[in-house]
């Protein structure tokens, strides 16, 4: 058996695999537990904008505030700031704030692409991934 580098699509693949789960879980949390459990708003926020550009589907402001089970004002409050801090690029309609689109900085998405690698390598999955030839 012989360990081959990873392609670009199979790390894209198992960061979208990871990241769904990861969001799948904060679900059930919410779910089971209710919203004073739920997870950090950023980070959930950010995580569905991770998704949305693996997917290839631009996010507008109103698809991010509905993946948070929280008052919209809240949600916008939190996005704003990720906004202030360089976490997230707004792009499009500034008069219109419901058809603004909204992206993940560069440096925002590589860091949650490093989260989510490690997440995978402490899973135990990462070690049993080979390929023969």
């Amino acid at each position: 058996m012989n360990h081959l580098p990873e392609t670009e699509l199979c790390i894209s693949q198992r960061r979208l695999e990871t990241c769904r789960r990861l969001m799948s879980e904060e679900k059930v949390i919410e779910r089971i537990m209710g919203r004073r459990f739920q997870g950090n708003a950023c980070r959930i926020m950010a995580l569905d904008l991770f998704l949305a550009d693996l997917d290839g589907r631009a996010s507008h402001i109103w698809e991010v505030c509905n993946a948070l089970s929280i008052p919209p004002s809240t949600a916008h409050r939190k996005l704003d700031e990720m906004i202030r801090e360089g976490l997230v690029h707004r792009m499009g309609a500034q008069a219109d704030r419901r058809r603004t689109r909204v992206q993940l900085a560069s440096a925002t998405s590589a860091m949650i692409g490093q989260v989510l690698d490690r997440i995978h390598e402490s899973s135990g999955v990462a070690g049993s991934q080979t390929t023969q030839r």
